[in-house]
């Protein structure tokens, strides 16, 4: 999946873009919007908790980094002499797996407390009554037809987009 940012001027450019997403058969779950607490998001998707946190991204690094220490720590225990040929391949992966789910713990856990990456870089657009709008499409999908679509709505809109790795729902 990725998630494409942006900024509508206000809730009104909000509305229209989520009512142009939804005709293209976009579900809400696919939409999440984030806005000051003066601005009522009534009947627009709103972000929960796991959008305004850094969760998802931070199991991806903390996976990519236990499972390299893991690995490394496998690779250094084989080559141990009395253990090393007793052990051989199962201490590598499983010190790798090890490694990868305490990462992905550990780093989780941290990734909870924190705010998204780009709500933090949006926050004083969003606390002078902008609208962040993030929307999840396939990674397959051609990204520059929403980008067309947005900027059909909203010309001077700057459109952002990462990857993440929610699965798809």
């Amino acid at each position: 999946m990725k998630r494409i940012y942006f900024l509508a001027p206000d809730v009104k450019v909000a509305s229209e873009l989520v009512n142009l997403f939804r005709a293209d058969g976009i579900a809400d779950r696919q939409m999440h919007i984030i806005a000051n607490d003066k601005i009522d998001l009534s009947d627009l998707p709103k972000a929960d908790a796991l959008d305004n946190s850094d969760l998802y991204p931070a199991i991806k690094r903390g996976v990519i980094a236990g499972g390299t220490t893991g690995l490394l720590a496998g690779l250094a225990v084989i080559t141990l002499p009395a253990t090393g040929l007793a052990l051989g391949g199962a201490a590598v992966l499983g010190f790798t797996v090890a490694g990868a789910g305490f990462g992905a713990w550990v780093s989780g856990m941290i990734g909870a407390g924190l705010s998204d990456q780009e709500k933090v870089a949006c926050e004083t657009a969003i606390n002078n009554g902008q609208v962040l709008m993030m929307l999840d499409v396939p990674a397959d999908h051609q990204i520059e037809v929403y980008h067309k679509k947005v900027a059909s709505v909203c010309p001077l809109v700057e459109i952002r987009q990462t990857e993440i790795t929610v699965p798809p729902l």
